[in-house]
This record gives structure tokens, C-alpha cells and sequence, in this order.
């Protein structure tokens, strides 16, 4: 038999029994759709993790980390010890030649409260009667990523090192009610709003029992509860949707946030003996900022050669890539388990049609046929079945990617100003692969059963009722 007839043998037999050809390839579809799927969500996430990891200025900034960071997991690696560093160690750090910046981690969590009295809505969209602490970032100015400065959109940043903040618009944010449905929500600010609110105040509400008060610094109460007030100036007000929807604190000078670390509650680092509160003036990361991209590896080995470990955002993507390999493959095997169910039910098709059909076979063989047609035929049965379920289910996976991506973004996404956000991120070789990989265990499937029936004798196979 030529090709092209076993081929219009094996489509003629698909369509003989549609039911239950359409039930098995309904299973091969499952299968190929929830590993595009799952290779898409692994996919995503990686690519969006990266695409933060890149931002700004982070190619050209490295972490000097408390212990040395192991991209490759060893579990039987000596523990190290913890470092906490000092005013001492960042000069160290920013007389390295080619260094542009350096800075310690120190971030503040106050409660904020507008001097206008107004309801406004921290970052965290809740008033301040309810707010949680409010990120307070601070660092020297040359350390501002560009996407911040450009996301300016009223007054500048400090210009000094006095109590001055940038806070970001949805800070600005006041609580009317809705001319609907009558409840309060939360309205941003126009640009003019923004504008007349540069110059004003905002008072930082601290509540630690035992606070180190520099004798610089103008601190209010305590009050009846206990609580300490600093005011500060806002110089700017940035759009955190320009900024790409992921910086809502408020930013402050490096001077001022050392001031104001002895009334903060006090930063925990957390070692293998358990979490150390530092002390004001202690620190448990110091970032480094080279001059340019190229720059940035002399700048590591010169601050390793003086003892600090480092890490830097080319090591966070490695570690995400191989993260994402072990994410895929385990996601990829609930696909897999899929497969597997259809790879018996393709078994149990072919064995049905060799029952109902024996007679057929025998009279193809009397006919001329060789036992390689027979088996041709019911191969490409099971490659039929595998090919149009693999190929639907991928695209169906595509397509669910798609409207995941879409219905997440106009629900959670879009109003807290992130651009589009793409969870399930398809390659097209995820669709190519699944496809293939479906058509595979399909002819695996149909070839025991492709054997068994290029064995039938032939006048037993006639004789068959």
C-alpha cells in the first residue's frame, strides 16, 4: 500500500468513530494545554522578576551582603558569619576607585500623618487612624535611580540634608464619597493638587518605648501614648505609575534617616543564632553603586579584596534562571501526569478498533497488504489523535495565558499603576514542543496495538464474526 492510502485509511477510521475519537484526543489536549501552561506561569514570572531585577540603576549597583551569598545550594558548606556594618565600613567602601555611591540599607517604618488633617491615604490605601508603618526610604540623592527622577511630576528632590521627603501622589490621595453608592473611597490627586502640596508639611509619628533623641534633631512629645512627632518638609511628589507601579514609599536624605534611626523601632537582621536588633548606626547591607555597567566588575574585586562579600544583579538572574528550570519541570509534570492518562486511553481506542475491526485487517492482508501497512495505518490513528489534541490543547493553553494576563491586569494591576504584567509569558516553543511531545506519546501509545494487529492471521481474521 502507498502512504497516501494508509493515510486516508487512518483519517476514514478517525472519523468512523467520532465520539470517541473527539473523548481521547480531549485527554492529549488537557495534557499538551496544562504544560504550555505551566511552562507560561514559570515563564512569566521569571521574566517579570528579571525585568525588576534590571530597572534603574541596579546593573551597575552590587550589595555588600552580611555573608557570602552561594548561587549553587551546598549544604554542607561551613556557616559563615554574620557581618553588621558600620558608618566606618561605608567610607571604606566610597574611597574605592570607581565607586559613584555607597550606602547602607536603612529603611524606617513611622506612621504619617498630614499636617493639613486632612484623611489622607498612605501608600498602603488606608487612612492614618489605620495605617500600617510606612515605608520611609533613605538614601544620598546621587543614589535616586533614574526612573524615580523621572518620575517627578511636582517640585524636585532635596537639595540638602535636612527634613525633607518625597512622597509618592497616591500619598496625596483624599477620601470622598462616591456619587453612586455614597461610600468614601480614596481619589488621586491632580497635578495642581500635587503642585500646591510641595512646601508643605507631614509629621512622622514614632512609638519606641526607649528612643536615642540626637540633640539636632526637633522631636515633638512624648505624647499621652507615648509617641514621638518629627515634621518634614515636602520638596516632590512622584508618580509611582511612571515609576512602573512598584515604589510607593516616601524618600527622605541619608543624613535625616540616620537622625531619626534611634526613634525607629529598631531593624531586626536575622542570623543562624536568631534575629539581632541593630543599633542605630549598625547596618545589615551596604549597597555599592559603580561609575557605569562596565565598571562594576573591578569594583566587585576590589571590594572583595578587602573582605566583603558581595552580590550583585547578574547573580540574582542566575540564580533565577535555575530556579526557573526546576520550576518548569516540576510544573511541566502535572502536564506530564496528564499525558500519561491519555497515553492509556489512546491504548485502550486502538485496542477497541482492532476488536471491531479484525475482519477488515483480514481482508486488507488477503488483499495484498503487508503486515508493515497495518501497522502504518494504526500508528498514524494514534499520531491523528495525538497531533489534533496536542495542537488544540496548546493553542487553548495560549489562549488561556492570554486571558489570565488580561482579566489579572484589569483587576489587580492596572489600578495601582503597574504597565501591562504578562503572569504567563508563552514561547513559542512551548507550543511547538507540547505538540510534539503529544504526537510522541500518541505513536507510543498506538504501537503496541499497531503490532498486534500486523500479527492477525489472516483467514482467522476473516472468519472472525
Amino acid at each position: 500500500m502507498r502512504i497516501l492510502d494508509t493515510l486516508r485509511f487512518a483519517v476514514a477510521n478517525l472519523f468512523r468513530h467520532k465520539l470517541r475519537s473527539a473523548l481521547t484526543m480531549i485527554g492529549v489536549a488537557i495534557g499538551a494545554g496544562a504544560i504550555v501552561v505551566m511552562l507560561s506561569l514559570a515563564e512569566g514570572l521569571k521574566s517579570e522578576l528579571v525585568q525588576v531585577l534590571s530597572s534603574g540603576d541596579n546593573l551597575q549597583t552590587l550589595q555588600v551582603m552580611p555573608m557570602k551569598v552561594e548561587i549553587n545550594f551546598n549544604p554542607r558548606k561551613a556557616k559563615q558569619p554574620f557581618r553588621i556594618y558600620k558608618d566606618d565600613d561605608i567610607e571604606k567602601l566610597r574611597a574605592i576607585p570607581g565607586v559613584k555611591a555607597a550606602w547602607p540599607n536603612l529603611q524606617l517604618f513611622p506612621l504619617c500623618e498630614r499636617d493639613d488633617k486632612s484623611e489622607s491615604t498612605p501608600p498602603n490605601g488606608v487612612s492614618v487612624e489605620r495605617a500600617e508603618s510606612t515605608p520611609l526610604h533613605a538614601v544620598p540623592i546621587e543614589a535616586v535611580s533614574p526612573y524615580l527622577r523621572e518620575s517627578l511630576i511636582a517640585g524636585s528632590w532635596w537639595k540638602g540634608d535636612g527634613p525633607e521627603v518625597v512622597v509618592p501622589l497616591c500619598f496625596l490621595r483624599k477620601r470622598v464619597p462616591d456619587d453612586d453608592t455614597g461610600k468614601v473611597k480614596p481619589k488621586d490627586p491632580t497635578r495642581e493638587e500635587a503642585a500646591a502640596a510641595v512646601g508643605t508639611s507631614i509629621t512622622l509619628v514614632f512609638s519606641r518605648r526607649d528612643p536615642e533623641v540626637p540633640p539636632s534633631l526637633a522631636v515633638e512629645g512624648p505624647d499621652d501614648k507615648g509617641r514621638r512627632r518629627v515634621r518634614c518638609r515636602i520638596s516632590g511628589v512622584y508618580d509611582s505609575k511612571k515609576a512602573g507601579g512598584t515604589e510607593r514609599g516616601l524618600w527622605i536624605p541619608l543624613a535625616f534617616g540616620k537622625s531619626l534611626q534611634g526613634l525607629a523601632e529598631a531593624q531586626l537582621a536575622f542570623t543562624d543564632a536568631g534575629p539581632v536588633m541593630l543599633k542605630a548606626g549598625e547596618y545589615s547591607m551596604v549597597f555599592v553603586r559603580a561609575n557605569s555597567v562596565g565598571e562594576l566588575p573591578r569594583v566587585k574585586e576590589r571590594v572583595e579584596a578587602l573582605g566583603y562579600p558581595t552580590f550583585t544583579v547578574q547573580e540574582a538572574i542566575l540564580m533565577v534562571d535555575k530556579a526557573t528550570i526546576v520550576l518548569q519541570a516540576a510544573l511541566s509534570c502535572v502536564g506530564g501526569i496528564a499525558l500519561l492518562v491519555a497515553f492509556f486511553g489512546i491504548v485502550n481506542t486502538m485496542i477497541m478498533a482492532i476488536l471491531e475491526r479484525t475482519r477488515e485487517i483480514g481482508m486488507l492482508k488477503a488483499l495484498g497488504a503487508r503486515n508493515r501497512d497495518i501497522r502504518r495505518i494504526f500508528v498514524l490513528e494514534a499520531a491523528g489523535i495525538g497531533l489534533s489534541g496536542a495542537l488544540t490543547g496548546a493553542l487553548g493553553g495560549w489562549v488561556i495565558g492570554l486571558l489570565t494576563n488580561l482579566i489579572a491586569f484589569k483587576a489587580y494591576f492596572e489600578e495601582r499603576g503597574f504597565e501591562q504584567i504578562d503572569l504567563f509569558l508563552t514561547r513559542a516553543w512551548f507550543v511547538s514542543g507540547s505538540v510534539g511531545f503529544g504526537v510522541f506519546v500518541a505513536c507510543a501509545a498506538g504501537l503496541l496495538p499497531a503490532i498486534r494487529a500486523a500479527r492477525l492471521d489472516p483467514v482467522t481474521a476473516l472468519r472472525n464474526e
